[in-house]
């Protein structure tokens, strides 16, 4: 191996920590929430009902959060709600 391989390899490694670290906690929180329930209710949730079962775990870091950041949380990585019945539904599919 040389130098370069090995400075390249440290360089990815650097990048995808960097990567993993950006995701603020209150994101990495909703999306496995909303990750937990897609097993539960595979039509889908609103950002209420994710937003509602997220404070029962984390209530002091989710206090100020409504359900309007929980859905710009969603929509900041692609995962776009879809109306039904009056409701907004999230319900992402392989592609999202």
């Amino acid at each position: 191996m040389s130098i370069v391989t090995d400075v390249e390899q440290h360089a990815i490694k650097s990048i995808e920590s960097a990567h993993e670290s950006a995701m603020p906690e209150i994101d990495e929180l909703l999306l496995r929430t909303l990750k937990q329930m897609q097993k539960d209710k595979p039509w889908g949730v609103t950002a209420g009902e994710v937003l509602r079962v997220a404070k029962e775990t984390e209530s002091a870091l989710l206090a100020k959060y409504r359900e309007r950041g929980v859905g710009a949380v969603f929509n900041r990585y692609g995962i776009r709600s879809r109306p039904r019945g009056g409701r907004k539904y999230f319900n992402p599919d392989k592609k999202q």
